[in-house]
């Protein structure tokens, strides 16, 4: 699940986030912001 994955991201990373429910903006935007990055660097 997305969710699961973005929530082990985030604490890797330092975010503290629950178990349950969506996390913060802020996390979801530091992990879109990281995986675009490499996203397009691949489709180089």
């Amino acid at each position: 699940e997305e969710l699961a994955a973005i929530r082990t991201w985030a604490r890797a990373n330092g975010y503290q986030v629950a178990d349950r429910g969506t996390p913060a903006k802020a996390v979801l935007d530091a992990y879109d912001a990281a995986h675009r990055t490499n996203g397009l660097a691949e489709a180089s």
